[in-house]
């Protein structure tokens, strides 16, 4: 007797699909001989990964590392913290950052600075952007002093700073109730939101600057270092605000 074992074979294998087709599969090794297509629900007890590193999901926390770029077309609800430890790079940069917010040009208190002394505040900045200038509001007299600044990271440590050469040919202070601008020795971008310190000096006490008065703070950290003037070192942040010591300042 003939028997056509490929019509039997074909019946077999039109019985498994339709039998297994809405049944769940389990298995305890890989799967890894080809595409895998799933139309319902895939309930994986164990880690997820995608070549190696490219996409994980940990198993017992949900914890989930995506190598790659992330893009997300719909609503984002987070519940937790998000902490971007690479910052966020707006669509556009911002084109200044201010530590306050002065509504004239002889806004706050006049200050002459003394030479051995530096001028601190903080300044927050929103989002990612390259730092180029250093600008500062100049109080009723200019001229005459040398002034430079630096700019610190959240914890005092330098990240760069305006011309310090004490042979004169750094910096003089600029004109009276104007901004003046000083540019960085080097550009540097920064990663944002974060907390950065600017420190100003004047080697001398003829020249006035315009720093935040009492009351006003908004919650400002500000506040007064002892440093050569020439010198560019680590300092010891404020963590408080004391009034006519943080300079009227933003960065661009």
């Amino acid at each position: 007797m003939f028997i056509n074992y490929a019509i039997i074979l074909r019946w077999v294998l039109g019985w498994l699909t339709s039998a297994l087709g809405s049944t769940a599969i389990t298995t305890t090794g890989a799967v890894a001989t080809g595409a895998l297509t799933v139309t319902g629900a895939l309930a994986a007890s164990g880690n997820f990964a995608i070549a190696t590193n490219k996409f994980t999901v940990t198993a017992a926390s949900g914890n989930t590392l995506v190598a790659g770029t992330l893009a997300v077309t719909g609503a984002s609800t987070l519940t937790g913290a998000l902490t971007p430890t690479g910052g966020i790079a707006p669509t556009s940069a911002p084109t200044g950052v201010c530590n306050w917010p002065n509504v004239t040009a002889t806004s706050g208190t006049d200050t002459a600075l003394a030479s051995g002394t530096q001028l601190v505040t903080a300044i927050f900045v929103p989002c990612n952007m390259t730092i180029t200038n250093i600008n500062m509001l100049i109080g009723s007299v200019g001229g005459t002093d040398k002034v430079y600044a630096v700019l610190y990271d959240s914890t005092g440590a330098v990240l760069g700073n305006t011309d310090i050469t004490v042979s004169g040919t750094n910096v003089t202070v600029g004109t009276a109730a104007q901004i003046q601008t000083i540019p960085l020795t080097t550009p540097l971008p920064v990663v944002g939101p974060r907390r950065f310190f600017i420190g100003v000096s004047f080697n001398g006490a003829t020249a006035r600057l315009r720093t935040v008065p009492a009351f006003c703070q908004q919650g400002l950290l500000a506040g007064q270092v002892a440093q050569t003037h020439g010198t560019v070192a680590a300092i010891t942040p404020p963590a408080t605000f004391t009034a006519d010591k943080g300079p009227v300042v933003f960065v661009n």
